[in-house]
């Protein structure tokens, strides 16, 4: 803070500061009733406030000064908002490195313990795992009768299914990563909700699309994973962002599954990645609507 000279009346030193701050100058004054002192903030200002003060002193009564409080008002009304803006969005860098725990995420916990005791089933009781899979495939019939006659469950409960051991382990795996950070982020209800719908969007379409049998998490997971990946692009603040590592490999195995992978619910994985990416932009777009309101 540098002192450039001093301005014998209050009210035109007054007068003056607020000059500089509709200028954008930051200044202040202070002193006595004799003699008032003129202070900038900022080192490159003080050559242009110098000059500034000078044309003052030579005529402090020019209509250049007539609305200096007012425009200053206004400058500092916006720089009040600018510092609110700033504080919403500044981020707690122990919070969003904060690795979340089972504890925070009992929907994903649930989620996986369902799916453990599924394949326990059918690796201990393969009879019984058959009746379990008439009672929770989508359409073991081929048709819509069944959900149509009331078994609405069916349109979710496939997610918990799986072919084999190794189906299960993936997408276990991911699940926990994904599941985890996506849920301590929204919360519980809010993540159940995007789980169901993911899982029904993404179930639906594979059958529409093929007719075929299908089981297993993987919609789901691609939902969490184009969620997060397209709501931590929009909104860096969210703690959602991606490893690019991790983008990239799910991208490559998406297209591998396509093109080089006989035997694989694509449409689960296409219709839960885009309905992931769709739910992942309605936050930031609520957010850009309100700023331009």
């Amino acid at each position: 803070m540098r002192q450039i000279g001093s301005i014998e009346d209050r009210q035109q030193a007054e007068r003056f500061v607020a000059y500089l701050i509709g200028k954008r100058i930051p200044s202040s004054f202070d002193g006595s009733d004799s003699s008032w002192r003129i202070w900038i903030q900022e080192e490159d200002d003080v050559a242009t406030a110098k000059t500034e003060l000078d044309q003052f002193r030579a005529d402090p009564n020019h209509e250049r000064y007539r609305n200096a409080l007012a425009q200053a008002e206004i400058v500092l009304r916006q720089q009040l908002q600018q510092a609110k803006e700033i504080s919403r969005r500044t981020i707690d860098l122990r919070e969003r490195w904060k690795q979340p725990t089972v504890n925070q995420c009992p929907v994903t916990v649930g989620l996986l313990s369902l799916m453990t005791l599924a394949m326990l089933v059918q690796h201990l009781d393969s009879a019984k795992y058959v009746q379990v899979y008439l009672q929770f495939a989508y359409a073991p019939d081929g048709t819509l009768n069944l959900i149509r006659a009331g078994e609405v469950w069916r349109l979710v409960t496939p997610i918990f299914l799986h072919g084999n051991f190794l189906h299960f382990f993936f997408n276990a795996l991911w699940l926990h990563s994904l599941g985890l950070l996506v849920e301590s982020r929204t919360g519980s209800l809010k993540f159940m909700a995007m789980v169901l719908v993911i899982a029904v969007v993404s179930n639906s379409l594979e059958f529409v699309m093929t007719h075929s049998q299908f089981v297993g998490m993987s919609g789901v997971v691609y939902g969490l994973f184009g969620y997060a990946w397209i709501r931590g692009r929009l909104e860096p603040d969210s703690g959602l962002g991606l490893n690019r590592n991790l983008v990239t490999s799910m991208m490559l195995w998406f297209f591998l599954c396509i093109f080089a992978i006989q035997g694989v619910a694509n449409w689960v994985h296409g219709g839960g990645l885009a309905m992931g990416a769709l739910l992942g932009t309605v936050s930031p777009v609520i957010r850009y609507f309100q700023k331009r309101l």
